[in-house]
């Protein structure tokens, strides 16, 4: 075998240790022309309308910068089972709402079912927007919902992006790494009872029988009552 099959395979085989499967396939990000036009737009003039809302101040000639897709983990990863897949897209998009050099928070959009780009919220996190200045183009922008975190992923490379991320995943690393506490999470997160639920409604039926019979006990009650006094 030639020094450079002899390479090719140690690769194959290194992917195939990190992912726990195939050669995964990523996603490219992207961000279509209508949901551009929504950050600049309709977006932008909700956040503004309702900053009184987040006690924030978007007044002004305020931008949204820095839009990154936003991709989630799928299921297979979660789970640990063999994959071909680690992210999905979420069709959504996250931008950083800016006035000038500073940061005011976030903006949303979004493409529900596939169809037009509509706004999806606004936020004032400072910290995430500044953190969206930090993921490159070819870098994948990851939100896990259930925790909050969120992470750049370059390759095989991971990289927290806010705290509840570094919680996780303290410094960059390979993906294998954070998915074996990603998958330590869901698991936790399996377990837990469901909420207690209320307790079942008294049929109506039964209902109307209680009250008949406290309706002929007062009435009952009354009666005696009424035979004793004659009596006396």
């Amino acid at each position: 075998m030639s020094l450079r099959a002899w390479v090719a395979t140690a690769a194959a085989l290194v992917t195939v240790v990190l992912t726990g499967g195939p050669a995964s396939a990523m996603p490219v990000p992207t961000a279509p022309d209508d949901v551009r036009e929504v950050f600049t737009g309709e977006g932008l003039r909700q956040a503004q309308a309702g900053a009184e809302g987040l006690g924030a101040d978007f007044s002004g000639p305020l931008r949204a910068d820095d839009v990154h897709e936003i991709f989630r983990f799928s299921m297979t990863f979660v789970d640990g089972s063999p994959m071909n897949e680690p992210v999905v897209s979420t069709t959504q998009w996250v931008a950083a709402l800016r006035r000038g050099d500073e940061v005011l928070g976030t903006l949303g959009v979004w493409k529900p079912g596939g169809g037009p780009a509509q706004p999806n919220g606004y936020s004032n996190d400072v910290a995430l927007g500044a953190a969206l200045a930090t993921v490159a183009a070819t870098e994948i922008l990851i939100h896990d919902e259930p925790t909050g975190s969120y992470y750049a992923l370059a390759g095989t490379t991971v990289r927290p992006l806010n705290d509840w991320a570094r919680k996780a995943l303290p410094a960059p690393a390979e993906l294998s790494e954070l998915r074996a506490t990603v998958v330590e999470q869901y698991a936790v997160l399996k377990s837990q009872p469901a909420e207690d639920e209320p307790p079942p409604a008294v049929p109506v039926s039964l209902l109307a029988m209680l009250l008949a019979f406290g309706i002929a006990g007062a009435l009952l009650h009354l009666e005696r009552r009424r035979r004793s006094a004659v009596r006396s």
